[in-house]
């Protein structure tokens, strides 16, 4: 994503999360899919391995962390939890969520 390699990105996916994908990617360019997947990565200050939640031979979900804030009265934490499955020995994502 960082580099904007659409192909690695989409081969890193599984096979339902890449037809997700495509279909958010609809009517746009290549140079416009590889900014939207760049820019999702620069806009992260961090991020970082939180947890790992659920493991089996077949899949793994991680909790990750990319971001803690604290004004004195609030605080927040933004966390996503990403998904693997094993597909022929290979781990693909299935998004984050």
């Amino acid at each position: 994503m960082k580099n904007g390699d659409i192909g690695a990105y989409l081969d890193s996916l599984t096979p339902e999360a890449q037809e997700t994908m495509l279909k958010m990617f609809s009517g746009k360019s290549e140079r416009e899919i590889a900014e939207i997947l760049q820019n999702e990565v620069q806009a992260l200050k961090a991020l970082r391995l939180d947890r790992v939640r659920d493991v089996s031979d077949a899949s793994v979900s991680f909790v990750l962390f990319s971001e803690e804030s604290d004004d004195g009265t609030v605080r927040t934490r933004n966390e996503a939890v990403a998904t693997f499955t094993n597909i022929g020995g290979i781990w693909k994502s299935t998004g984050l969520y």
